[in-house]
């Protein structure tokens, strides 16, 4: 027995009528779409919450203005959502975040762990950034 048009649009309705009510196929290996939203909705509180932690953290400890602190914390955070669809854009915007901090920061040596004049004696890495 063939299989005719008309056999094949109604099994095509079928599963595609299947497919709307799971929200995915049987086997296609994708996830659900409440499974998609609450991987959405956990990463962007995640972007949500860093974000003010960065800009808090770069204004206060690294002496970065308000403004270039929050374009590179929104950079950065947007790259944690965008990382869902597109790493390789969200990389790329990553290191523009980090390329926006370093060129905001102010000239001279920028202490990231340790030494420094609060504890002289403790060994840290040093960032050099040109003087302007």
């Amino acid at each position: 027995m063939r299989a005719g048009p008309r056999r094949l649009a109604r099994l095509r309705h079928d599963v595609e009528r299947a497919t709307a009510t799971t929200g995915s196929a049987p086997d296609s290996g994708r996830p659900s779409r409440l499974s998609a939203l609450l991987w959405w909705l956990g990463t962007g509180l995640l972007a949500l919450g860093l974000l003010f932690v960065n800009v808090g953290v770069a204004v206060s400890e690294f002496h970065v203005t308000p403004v270039v602190a929050v374009l590179a914390g929104l950079g950065q955070s947007a790259a944690l959502v965008l990382i869902l669809i597109r790493p390789t854009a969200a990389t790329l915007l990553q290191f523009l975040a980090v390329a926006v901090f370093a060129i905001g920061m102010r000239g001279g040596y920028a202490v990231l762990q340790g030494g420094g004049e609060s504890s002289p004696g403790m060994p840290g890495a040093v960032v050099v950034v040109p003087g302007r």
